[in-house]
């Protein structure tokens, strides 16, 4: 079975970007591993818009999977 992991939703309804996969957990272990590092580095980092810059032209929202959050 297949779990969706990011949706980028443009606002106006022009498009949908959507990622499924298999598995998330090698790809969820890197992200969280990003994140612990980032704040070793700096102690006040705690979301990812803060160390990571999501742009695009067009106003789009972002959805990204949470595992932890599904169980």
């Amino acid at each position: 079975m297949q779990t969706e992991v990011l949706r980028y939703i443009h606002t106006e309804g022009d498009y949908e970007v959507i990622v499924r996969t298999q598995d998330i957990g090698h790809s969820w272990d890197r992200f969280k591993g990003r994140i612990n590092y980032t704040r070793r580095t700096n102690a006040s980092v705690s979301v990812p818009e803060e160390y990571c810059r999501y742009t695009s032209k067009d106003t789009c929202r972002l959805e990204i999977y949470n595992p932890e959050a599904a169980h």
